[in-house]
Order: structure tokens, then sequence, then C-alpha cells
């Protein structure tokens, strides 16, 4: 493993311990209603996040959602499409994301 990816994995636990100290419900509810979007459907991260936030409420730290990404492709969840957009939240600055289907 290398000091990145070692890096990556420590920051998903941070915030994942974090987010699970505060409200132990809320990544797991955050999973599973990706988990239970239709197959083939796609979406982008800050798409299902206006979905998940007024459902479950705020996470502790917004990087929870590049920690639920990864666990839901590590999974076999979602998978990339290979398209990419750029993201309208302001604050993102028009940075360019991932689609992602679910499998």
């Amino acid at each position: 493993m290398s000091d990145g990816d070692d890096l990556r994995d420590k920051g998903i636990k941070y915030v994942t311990d974090g987010q699970n100290a505060v409200d132990p419900k809320w990544y797991s509810n955050a999973f599973m209603w990706i988990v239970n979007k239709p197959h083939g459907e796609t979406g982008k991260p800050e798409d299902w996040r206006k979905e998940i936030e007024p459902r479950y409420g705020l996470p502790r730290h917004p990087n929870i959602y590049g920690a639920l990404v990864n666990d839901l492709c590590r999974t076999g969840v979602i998978r990339k499409t290979g398209l990419r957009e750029k993201m309208k939240v302001p604050k993102s600055h028009s940075r360019m994301t991932d689609i992602w289907e679910r499998t």
C-alpha cells in the first residue's frame, strides 16, 4: 500500500468514525438509500446529497460523501460510467465529478 492509499484510508476512517459517533444511523441510512435505487440508474454524489440530507440530516463532515462513494464502489453497489460533469454547487467551483451507475 502506498502512502497515498494509507492517508486516504485514514481520512475515510476519520470521517466515518466521527459521523458514527455523532449519529450512528446516518451513514447506514445514506448507504442503504443508494443501495435501494433502481439498478442502472445514474447520478452524481452532489445529486444524492440533495436527497439524502432532507431525509437524514446534515452529516458531521462533508467529506463523508467521498467515504460513502468509496464504500459503495468497493462493495460493487455503484460503478463509474466513464462520464464526468461539472458540479453545480457553487462552492465546488465547477469541479468535474464522475457519474456513477447503480449496478
